[in-house]
């Protein structure tokens, strides 16, 4: 695949001028396929992480498999996250035309989060992606209780992995046990959210990937043409193509 700015099929070259693509343009086209590779292989990571969880609590719960299947589920919440904010970025760059690196409040640089993509995106007009990534974000409850408050109560034996039902309560943190509910399946419900993200992610790709839609719009207000010489047909969707799509197990 050849990204440039005109018909001569040269390699980051560019169309109006015949100039070659800036440093900084070439970066920003790499950066957006790098993000497409961190939502892919974050969700992969994710459900790796879950089939270990599953694994574990198939176990007579000793603390060794108690710990295994711990560490596994805050791991495929955290690899989830990493996901959500991969595409939450990647919309960024190709709905808003703005660079994934921003500054903090203290002036660091950072990728955007969700919550700030979602932001920018309710913004500039974009509400159906917003919406989307709304919903990515809200099942990363269970991480971000975990990751700040460190602790939802939870109950593991022999082929279950029950947590107390009140986690969704932002820094809710039980100190009486009389105070607990665990009553939720921990596993089906990290598959749930897992193949919900995934369904989420294939609404948004198939807004940027359908022709005329958000990703050839990014392209041409870039001033870039992309020339499929060496790779084949464009990867480009009707809406009444077959859609992209993520898939997880069978």
């Amino acid at each position: 695949m050849v990204l440039q700015r005109d018909i001569t099929p040269k390699r980051w070259q560019g169309a109006i001028s015949g100039e070659e693509l800036s440093d900084g343009e070439k970066r920003e086209f790499v950066a957006l396929s790098l993000l497409g590779y961190q939502v892919y292989t974050n969700v992969f990571e994710a459900f790796t992480f879950f089939q270990q969880m599953v694994e574990h609590a198939k176990h007579d719960i000793s603390a060794q498999h108690n710990f295994r299947a711990t560490r596994a589920w805050k791991a495929l919440y955290t690899s989830l996250y990493r996901s959500v904010t991969a595409m939450a970025n990647t919309a960024c760059v190709v709905y808003c035309q703005k660079s994934p690196l921003g500054h903090s409040k203290r002036g660091e640089i950072r990728n955007y989060t969700p919550r700030g993509a979602i932001n920018l995106l309710r913004g500039r007009g974009c509400l159906h992606v917003a919406s989307f990534l709304e919903s990515c974000e809200d099942r990363l409850k269970i991480r971000h209780q975990l990751d700040h408050y460190w602790l939802i109560w939870k109950a593991v034996g022999k082929g279950h992995f029950l947590i107390d039902a009140k986690y969704v309560e932002k820094a809710y943190v039980a100190i009486d046990p009389s105070e607990l509910d665990i009553n939720v399946n921990a596993i089906e419900l990290a598959y749930q959210h897992i193949l919900d993200t995934v369904h989420d992610f294939n609404d948004i790709y198939r807004d940027i990937s359908v022709e005329g839609g958000a990703f050839d719009q990014y392209i041409e207000s870039r001033g870039w043409v992309i020339v499929y010489d060496d790779y084949g047909p464009p990867h480009i969707w009707k809406e009444t193509s077959a859609r992209p799509s993520m898939r997880i197990g069978d």
